[in-house]
């Protein structure tokens, strides 16, 4: 995809026709591998029954797509085992407290697993701008309240992940509170 989008930008600047036509060659070959990639990814998921169903389960849920979903069966398969807490500590959305004596400072979200954390921003963005549903209304809510937008996209975040792990450990596709 990177590679994808810095030809797309050199294209923009390039004058020669010959050369334009290479990079536009260049592009359609990397969109056909990604299309090739997906493709492949998603008859491994429908090959496992297992995956199958995992995979069903969370593309109930808003903002999962086929992208996320596959992201969070490959990098977190111990989605479903593990307790809330546990499930946003691994991918870094988890608030810990910064206090030193009587010092107080704000919490901070760190570490975890950086591919499943991009995935789930971009669901969390999509649950945002959609503007309908549960989630949704949640990230208005402290955005109405004063929080800043990427603080309200993290808990955002923070909450389809829980609700995740709770879909899968109980089985059961999503349903709004």
């Amino acid at each position: 995809v990177a590679q994808r989008i810095q030809l797309g930008n050199q294209l923009e600047t390039l004058d020669d026709p010959a050369m334009r036509r290479l990079v536009k060659a260049q592009v359609g070959n990397l969109k056909a591998l990604a299309l090739r990639i997906e493709k492949a990814i998603a008859a491994l998921i429908a090959a496992s029954p297992d995956l199958a169903t995992r995979e069903r389960l969370m593309r109930s849920a808003p903002g999962i797509g086929p992208i996320v979903a596959a992201c969070l069966l490959a990098h977190m398969p111990e989605l479903g085992a593990l307790s809330s807490r546990q499930a946003a500590a691994l991918v870094g959305v988890a608030p810990f407290d910064r206090q030193s004596g009587a010092t107080r400072k704000p919490g901070r979200c760190a570490g975890g697993r950086p591919a499943v954390r991009r995935c789930l921003y971009l669901a969390a963005l999509a649950i945002a701008r959609s503007k309908k549903g549960h989630l949704a209304q949640t990230c208005q809510r402290l955005r109405d309240n004063g929080k800043p937008a990427k603080v309200a996209l993290v808990a955002t975040m923070r909450k389809l992940i829980i609700t995740l792990n709770a879909m899968l450990k109980s089985q059961q596709t999503y349903r709004p509170a």
